[in-house]
């Protein structure tokens, strides 16, 4: 089975929405399968020399000038949509999804749309004029013609249902590459860095410095947790999107600002030896549609505080943490009784780690998505969401 892939720029700096689409292109090429990427930059990125297995991948890059409506763009791949039996499209708000379902929707090739989140309530309300007006002249049609919508989960399902449009859709969640937190750096590297942090317990959230992150209301609640207690420390780990003077605002003269670390972005050596030393992973968004980095913190074994907007029940359901309101109050509160509970943090990590094992790996996510892409190539149906009214 060939499939292509459709993601305008594989920059890094994206985040989860270039992460999940190359681990969907890694581990189904492993499984078998023939997987091209379409994209205008690839920003360097290249398929793993070992790993693939029995498929194939192909990345195929168009630079240049998009010309009206990215007319370019799709002009470049139109041709080679007859040779391939599925295109996945990731993402909405762009000119060539349009042209690539439209396109197939006149070839008989099936499209599969993996929104990202798109379609919730949050995203929507950024730019939503303009984003209404989209949806009513191009996006509804495109959505009426698109074989099935990837939804990550139940919420996701219910929240794009506002957004005035029906589809056809499937709920899969994100997996999560296990890989590289199976051999996590001895726990005390990154304490030895820093050795005024070396006996407090410390909380770590990773995630970009912005607002919808709500890395201010996770300082805000730990700098007055830590009026009371001096066992505590803290680490931002993330790109400044923003926020950061604010968060230096906040710190600027408070007596806990020495237990505060903001190291920026943390990747390769760092990022693991931070969540090894780690006792409590907190992530207080917001909004979320499916972290990543909560999955991954999960499986590296850390206890877990997350907000209920994360969108991920699962972390309370099974005792792997704490589930909060978007709060600051509810964050210390949270926090407090993790931080009383020292005897369970690694329980909790425990079952947070097996959590991710049993329902968010590779090893149980990829024969689903390529159930469901043979599936659309054999021409099955797909239930409806259907258009939340007012």
């Amino acid at each position: 089975m060939r499939i292509a892939h459709v993601l305008k720029e594989l920059d890094p700096a994206y985040g989860g929405t270039v992460t999940v689409p190359l681990n969907m292109v890694r581990w189904t090429a492993a499984a078998g399968l023939d997987v091209e990427i379409w994209t205008a930059d690839s920003f360097g990125w290249q398929p793993p020399e070992r790993g693939v297995g029995a498929g194939s991948i192909t990345v195929k890059e168009r630079k240049g000038p998009d010309g009206l409506f990215e007319k370019g763009f799709f002009q470049r791949f139109a041709a080679e949509l007859n040779s391939i039996d599925l295109l996945h499209i990731h993402g909405l708000w762009n000119p060539h999804s349009a042209r690539f379902v439209f396109a197939c929707a006149r070839l008989g090739v099936p499209v599969l749309h993996t929104m990202h989140g798109m379609l919730m309530d949050w995203p929507m309300s950024h730019r939503r004029p303009k984003k209404l007006v989209y949806m009513k002249l191009v996006a509804k049609r495109q959505l009426l013609q698109t074989t099935a919508v990837h939804m990550l989960n139940a919420e996701e399902t219910r929240q794009s249902a506002n957004a005035g449009a029906d589809f056809r859709y499937f709920e899969l969640p994100n997996g999560v590459d296990t890989s590289e937190f199976d051999a996590l750096p001895a726990r005390g590297t990154y304490r030895a860095t820093e050795p005024d942090l070396a006996d407090k317990t410390i909380i770590l959230s990773v995630g970009r410095l912005h607002t919808i992150k709500g890395t201010d209301l996770l300082l805000a609640a730990f700098l007055e947790l830590a009026r009371q207690r001096d066992d505590v420390a803290l680490v931002l780990a993330g790109p400044d999107e923003g926020l950061k003077d604010t968060l230096d605002q906040k710190l600027r003269g408070h007596p806990a600002a020495d237990r505060v670390r903001l190291p920026g972005l943390v990747t390769g050596d760092l990022r693991l030896s931070l969540l090894a030393d780690a006792d409590i992973y907190a992530h207080c968004s917001r909004h979320e549609t499916m972290s990543m980095a909560i999955l991954e913190a999960a499986y590296a074994g850390k206890c877990m505080l997350v907000t209920d907007r994360c969108n991920c029940p699962e972390i309370a359901e099974v005792d792997a943490g704490v589930t909060v309101a978007v709060d600051s109050a509810a964050i210390r509160s949270g926090l407090e009784r993790l931080l009383d509970e020292p005897q369970q943090l690694a329980a909790r990590g425990e079952r947070a780690r097996q959590l991710v094992r049993q329902r968010f790996t590779a090893a149980v996510v990829t024969p689903q998505l390529i159930g469901h892409y043979e599936q659309m190539v054999a021409g099955g149906a797909y239930p409806w969401v259907q258009a939340r009214q007012g």
